[in-house]
């Protein structure tokens, strides 16, 4: 595999963990923003603060809501957050990757007779 290749699997990845979280983050935003009524609706907490709650409050359903957090300009996140996630790809994936080829050249290695064997189990016999 070349340098390129595992770069592009790493950023592939790493961007997947990232909308993951991002996601996570936002349904967060969302109920942490709107309180649920009695009917399943979201409300606006805006309605909370207004000086005529009477006016009547437009309720939203959540997906609604998401869509709150969703607006043009939070498209726009810090690209520390896909550097920091990518980094910790490449950690995982070069950690198994170095422990894959140490398990493949003690496999093709003969046999040391003076290394320490396991001992019998006599419960198995």
């Amino acid at each position: 595999m070349t340098s390129g290749k595992f770069d592009a699997i790493v950023k592939a990845r790493a961007n997947e963990r990232v909308q993951e979280k991002i996601k996570a983050f936002k349904i967060a935003v969302v109920k942490a923003l709107w309180a649920l009524g009695d009917d399943g609706k979201l409300f606006n907490p805006h309605c909370l603060i207004e000086s005529h709650v009477t006016m009547g409050c437009a309720t939203l359903t959540f997906l609604e809501a998401q869509k709150v957090v969703t607006l043009p300009g939070a498209k726009q996140w810090d690209a520390a957050l896909w550097q920091h996630e990518q980094e910790k790809v490449e950690a995982e994936l070069l950690g198994v990757m170095d422990e894959m080829q140490k398990a493949l050249v003690a496999a093709g290695r003969a046999p040391n007779p003076d290394d320490a064997q396991p001992a019998e189990n006599k419960e198995t016999k």
